[in-house]
């Protein structure tokens, strides 16, 4: 295989990967526009967006190493689009689980307050 074949063979796997991020983001984006959001699916995206991005920064590098000095630019700002998104997505699902940790902690002191002023 030539190295001409090789590039492109890498580059449409990674097509696959940010075809596959994409979605990841979408179901993210539908998961949040609930009435109510699942922390457990919004989880296991997140998790899989951690694979995802590794996935692709492997992919980046092996393709950077092959690609000639005059295309680097278009292809790590094509890299730079797609991490800017998972970032952005992994911020989002962070902070919401983060809210709803601790408004569940909230509710839990609360719960054990007026608890304790029944017994009292």
């Amino acid at each position: 295989m030539s190295v001409d074949e090789t590039i492109d063979r890498n580059r449409r796997n990674r097509g696959v990967v940010t075809a596959a991020v994409t979605n990841v983001i979408k179901s993210v984006e539908a998961e949040f526009a609930k009435e109510v959001s699942d922390i457990e699916v919004l989880q296991d995206k997140l998790n899989i967006l951690v694979k995802r991005e590794t996935d692709l920064q492997t992919l980046d590098e092996t393709i950077n190493g092959q690609i000639k000095l005059v295309e680097l630019e278009k292809e790590v700002e094509h890299e730079l689009e797609y991490g800017d998104s998972i970032i952005r997505c992994k911020g989002k699902i962070r902070r919401f689980i983060d809210k709803q940790r601790c408004s569940n902690v909230n509710a839990a002191v609360i719960t054990r307050q007026i608890n304790n002023k029944k017994i009292a």
